[in-house]
């Protein structure tokens, strides 16, 4: 039945077709859920192409608590399927962890087994990943044998800024080592989410 009122009435049928007396019974409401209301939030992905994203639900009003909620990718695919051993109270946030970037949708399902769609949210991620690249033209020789005339010079690109630089051989934390002796070296590059590259050069 669809939310309104309705009246119970009994009827006494004398000859099964027609009847000859009738009382009310009762008066019933149907009372309409109310709209469930919510937050959905994002945490990015800390590393390009990592599952490492999360979405964040808060039912914050309407329907029958408790509340299960189900994550879906936007072609209808369930990521999370509904679930009463984790449904939340009003108010109680409810994370999606260790997804990778992408769109999501999110549903819910009250206590009542009112269904409904919450919303949708996109998890983001840096727009690429990390690299570090030591190229030629930065690669600077020792002029005399046995000297530590050379230097080398990293380039960092994506993930998230901003870097630090660790350097075998080298006590320097920038992107270029200097007074280096010939040798083999190794660059680690870590961004603002811990994301590491590295890049290795020839010093001759």
């Amino acid at each position: 039945l669809a939310a309104g009122t309705y009246e119970v009435w009994a009827k006494n049928y004398k000859d099964g077709l027609t009847f000859d007396c009738e009382y009310k019974i009762d008066e019933v409401t149907i009372i309409a859920p109310s709209n469930i209301e919510s937050t959905i939030t994002q945490v990015p992905v800390k590393c390009y192409g990592e599952g490492t994203g999360s979405v964040v639900v808060t039912v914050t009003d309407g329907g029958t608590a408790p509340y299960r909620l189900q994550l879906e990718k936007t072609d209808g695919t369930v990521v999370v399927a509904y679930d009463a051993a984790t449904a939340v109270a009003k108010n109680v946030a409810k994370t999606f962890a260790n997804l990778p970037a992408g769109s999501y949708v999110v549903k819910v399902m009250d206590d009542s087994d009112y269904e409904a769609v919450l919303g949708s949210i996109t998890v983001s991620q840096p727009t690429e990943a990390l690299s570090a690249e030591i190229k030629a033209a930065d690669i600077v020789n020792v002029k005399c044998h046995g000297g530590n005339t050379g230097s080398l010079t990293v380039t960092a690109k994506g993930g998230t800024t901003d870097y630090t630089y660790s350097w075998t051989g080298s006590t320097s934390v920038a992107a270029q080592a200097a007074d280096l002796t010939a040798g083999d070296y190794t660059v680690t590059v870590t961004d603002a989410n811990n994301c590491t590259a590295t890049a290795n050069a020839t010093v001759t």
